[in-house]
């Protein structure tokens, strides 16, 4: 299981040779669902863009421009294909409980980047743990436990 955003970055780019990151395709999914729920107000925040480039720096082993390299080539997937719910869908369900919880998890950290959830992420999110099939009542778990730390 991903303990945190950069564990899952981490696993992203394990074994890859030096700034380019070995992803399969639920690494490539869980990608696109963090630029998603960042890009969901219709724009990712200096925030948002901070958070996530922090994140590939200090886990994945990659500097400035192949964080912001690796973010840009997701963010590019995400917006060619629409949006991210068909990946969702595609290898959500094949994940134990715990994972379908991290993820969303990490989603409400990337919505909570810039200080506040607007309501288009959190439809998102909230989409994307009924399609990975978890309660509203541990969405709303997760959610308030995030925005306590």
């Amino acid at each position: 299981m991903f303990q945190t955003l950069a564990d899952l970055l981490q696993s992203i780019a394990g074994g890859a040779p030096a700034g380019e990151p070995a992803i399969d395709e639920s690494q490539r999914a869980s990608a696109a669902l963090l630029v998603q729920v960042a890009l969901a107000d219709g724009r990712i925040t200096e925030a948002e863009e901070r958070w996530l480039e922090d994140a590939v720096m200090a886990r994945a082993g990659l500097g400035p421009s192949e964080a912001r390299r690796f973010i840009a080539e997701t963010r590019a997937r995400v917006q060619e294909a629409g949006g991210a719910a068909e990946s969702l869908s595609a290898f959500g369900r094949q994940l134990p409980s715990d994972q379908r919880q991290q993820i969303v998890s990490l989603m409400w950290r990337v919505a909570l980047a810039d200080g506040r959830i607007h309501e288009v992420e959190e439809s998102l999110i909230e989409r994307a743990a009924e399609i990975l099939g978890l309660s509203a009542e541990d969405t709303a778990r997760i959610r308030a436990g995030e925005a306590a730390t």
